[in-house]
């Protein structure tokens, strides 16, 4: 491996693990170095000032990690990446890139430490062993001793405290990585402190950057990471008493972002029937049972839900710029199925109307999605308490359409969980509606594998209606709707969980039995899974995956998200493992899943077939304007999406229903069915007109956007096959009914063809061979014979018997 220029010579800062390889990378390649085991706290320029000052004039001097204190030669290369430098590259990383080497997996674990702490690590997707063996390093190279170990369990058990949701530690070792490592995943906001230095660390960091931002400059506090890093007052510089004062300056703040660390978009596609009249529902017209009017009717009925539950019509208005966005981002004629703009119910044509919309009536960001789930220890028992995760909902949306399905949305926002992997729990435990399967292991317990795996204990609905005080904590003001997944019986598991049916209400049911008319049955139209959209906001892993190397195989730049794991997993939704041995195949689906226009920026679109996620950094742009922008037009480009592969599936179902249709056609009817399949063709048509666009909207990356989507559901080839399905169910049941009036004429022409002959005598023979009427009487009660007409009845009836006999003769010669 070549190394461009030999006249550096480096300068070691404070050490910690990364200081300590960078020196082992120094002594392999035969550079020369200076290293006095500076602390933190006293790495400066200034410790070299001598060593500097000698230097030939051709000799390169290289500082890592000092603060410059001295005048320095102009040729001097500064590396670091705290305070002002913290969006650059970790320090072994800029060495790596200025001697031109390959970092090794345990080098590259390192640089993700000193940048990121362990979520940085977790970004990676370093294994628990990894990331304790690195922690461990870290902690020895910053002099952390057995005493100070010890000393970090005393200060966790007897000095912590909770104070305005910050933890707060008065720690008994200077050594804060002790403390720190203990108590990760424990808290989001940890503030450290003895008589001489104080830390924070988590979800603040930023804030306090500007509030103490002129201490910063006078070289009195530091701050380095992502978003979630940390922010400390250097030691010596202030007494105890000012110590003191940070610490309850810092505990007072608000620290509530505006902007949540993720937000979480689950979308249940259903179909729904009508019962009409008395008959079953297969028997029953596909118009009829998909009427919008009487969906309106079931919504508006107070009585249909229990207390605390009631709908609003979605009443889209442009009062804010984001809507007037929203809206001018598609072209008008897809609003008209996006938007319920026709309010005025009296004048509604419903054979016309599209969709119907409705949000939930509730108190906005008071009401609450909790997801509880059971993790286990390495010994296989349950973890107690069990782990929930809280959301705060922002709205419920449900839509119906003409096509007989729907989909019920939950917008969802996560303040409280940061970690990659609370976020991979988040989607994949919130979004499963029922087991998916059910273990034969343990015939007593059959979810039990499952709960360890991807199914919640339990999700709970926690709604507060607007008409309570937001002020009142009481949970008597909740509506809690808890779907507990219990061991039951195969067949009494639901596949509608009670958070569904309930915000429903008693009108919607989720079987055919039993169904009374203007009842309606509701069924899952996918799977167990409802449709996943998230943004998650996480400076490292965007930072890491945006990451390249050129590579000459390939004769292009090779980016880390191709080959990365975690990012295929966020893809996926897959919360514990991606089930893949193959890396091969991994690279293959990151490309293929991956929307890559703006990977260099570090905003990394990732699109499934039931999931559309963006994994961004937290700087302005993402935070401010990614996030409303998923929140608003891509949430409406996966509606549009969701909503055309739940109408394929629907009528694909319904084309089922045509096929018992014809298996009991003595008792339906073929002129029915034909009917039936004319008025699904219709629907089928009003939806290929109304409702699949190829082309939503002019914006170029809408359009690239919403055609992935289409691609990755299959929507163009559903589409193809539906309508060729369709066309042939159709022409079947015509050629079917044609077939039987066929055989029908072919029986009166046999007829006619039999009495052919008798015609032909009567006509040459003429009607004239009857008696006179007066004579009647006579040849009918006397027994008077009337030879004529005798003669010609049986001539008629001889001819007639030899026609029938030439036929039977022709057909047995055919068929012997």
């Amino acid at each position: 491996m070549k190394i461009e220029n030999k006249n550096y010579i480096f300068f070691l800062g404070g050490h910690d693990a990364e200081m300590r390889e960078i020196k082992n990378i120094l002594t392999q390649h035969n550079f020369t170095f200076y290293d006095k085991e500076l602390l933190w706290d006293s790495a400066k320029a200034s410790g070299y000032k001598n060593e500097i000052e000698n230097l030939k004039g051709n000799e390169i001097p290289v500082l890592i990690e000092l603060t410059v204190d001295i005048e320095l030669p102009s040729n001097t290369i500064i590396i670091d990446h705290h305070n002002e430098k913290e969006n650059n590259k970790s320090s072994i990383e800029q060495i790596a890139e200025l001697l031109g080497i390959e970092l090794n997996r345990w080098q590259k674990l390192i640089a993700a430490n000193d940048k990121g702490y362990i979520p940085a690590m977790e970004c990676m997707c370093a294994t628990k062993d990894e990331i304790r063996r690195v922690r461990e390093a870290d902690r020895k190279a910053q002099g952390v001793t057995e005493k100070d170990e010890k000393l970090a369990d005393e200060s966790i058990e007897k000095n912590k405290t909770i104070e305005n949701g910050i933890t707060v530690i008065k720690s008994k070792t200077d050594k804060f990585s002790a403390v720190t490592d203990r108590m990760y995943g424990e808290t989001n906001r940890l503030l450290i402190y003895t008589n001489k230095e104080l830390s924070f660390y988590g979800n603040g960091k930023k804030r306090l950057t500007e509030k103490y931002k002129n201490y910063i400059k006078e070289g009195k506090a530091y701050y380095g990471g992502s978003d979630y890093g940390f922010f400390g007052f250097g030691k010596g510089w202030f007494s105890d008493k000012e110590i003191e004062g940070f610490k309850h300056e810092i505990v007072k703040m608000d620290f509530k972002d505006d902007i949540p660390i993720s937000h979480h978009i689950f979308l249940f596609p259903f179909k729904w029937d009508l019962k009409c009249e008395n008959k079953s529902i297969v028997e029953t017209s596909f118009k009829n049972r998909t009427n919008l009017e009487e969906i309106f009717n079931i919504i508006n009925d107070k009585n249909n839900f229990d207390e605390g539950i009631s709908w609003v019509d979605f009443d889209f208005k442009i009062n804010r710029p984001r809507d007037y966005n929203e809206y001018t981002y598609f072209y008008e004629y897809v609003t008209a199925v996006l938007f319920d703009s026709d309010k005025d119910n009296a004048k509604t044509d419903w054979n016309t109307k599209v969709v119907l919309q409705y949000n939930l009536n509730l108190e906005k960001n008071e009401s609450k999605y909790l997801i509880n789930i059971l993790e286990r220890e390495p010994s296989g028992k349950p973890k107690i308490p069990a782990i929930t995760y809280e959301l705060i909902i922002e709205d419920i949306i449900i839509n119906f359409y003409q096509t007989g399905v729907g989909i019920l949305s939950f917008h969802l926002s996560n303040y409280e969980h940061n970690k990659p992997e609370e976020i991979l729990d988040i989607n994949d435990f919130g979004r499963r509606i029922y087991p998916q399967f059910l273990s034969e292991s343990d015939p007593k317990n059959p979810l039990k594998n499952v709960k360890e795996t991807f199914l919640a204990n339990c999700i709970t609905l926690q709604l507060k209606p607007p008409k309570y005080n937001s002020s009142i904590e009481s949970d008597d003001c909740f509506s809690k709707y808890c779907c507990e997944f219990e061991n039951k019986e195969p067949k009494e598991i639901s596949k509608l969980p009670e958070f569904i049916t309930k915000l429903l209400g008693n009108k919607f049911k989720d079987t055919e039995y039993g169904l009374k008319k203007g009842e309606v049955k509701l069924a899952p139209v996918i799977d167990d899974r409802m449709f996943t959209i998230c943004w998650y906001g996480n400076d490292n892993c965007s930072n890491l995956l945006k990451e390249k190397q050129w590579v000459k195989e390939l004769n292009r730049f090779e980016y880390n998200y191709e080959r990365n794991e975690l990012w295929n997993r966020f893809i996926f939704i897959d919360n514990r493992s991606n089930g893949l041995a193959n890396n091969n195949f991994l690279r293959d689906l990151n490309i293929e899943h991956t929307y890559n226009r703006w990977v260099d920026l570090g905003n990394f679109f990732g699109i499934s077939r039931y999931s559309f996620i963006l994994l961004t950094n937290r700087d302005f742009f993402p935070k401010y304007i990614l996030l409303q922008h998923l929140q608003t037009m891509y949430f409406q480009l996966v509606m549009l999406a969701l909503l055309q592969r739940a109408s394929l599936i629907r009528f694909s179902d319904e084309a089922t229903k045509v096929r018992y249709l014809e298996s009991t056609k003595d008792e339906i009817g073929l002129e029915d069915q034909l009917e039936y399949v004319k008025q699904l063709h219709g629907k089928y048509l009003h939806f290929v007109n109304k409702i699949f666009f190829r082309e939503p909207t002019a914006q170029e990356q809408g359009i690239e956007l919403y055609d992935m989507l289409l691609e990755k559901m299959r929507i163009e080839r559903e589409v193809k096959d539906l309508d060729r399905e369709l066309n042939e169910l159709h022409n079947y049941i015509s050629l079917t009914v044609q077939e039987r009036e066929n055989k029908e004429i072919r029986i009166l022409s046999k007829l006619a063809t039999f009495f052919l002959p008798a015609t032909l005598i009567a006509g040459i023979l003429g009607m004239n061979t009857l008696p006179e009427p007066s004579e009647i009487p006579t040849w009918l009660f006397n027994g008077a014979i009337h030879w004529p007409f005798l003669m010609s009845l049986i001539l008629m009836f001889l001819f007639t018997l030899i026609t029938f006999g030439i036929f039977y003769l022709i057909r047995k010669k055919k068929n012997p």
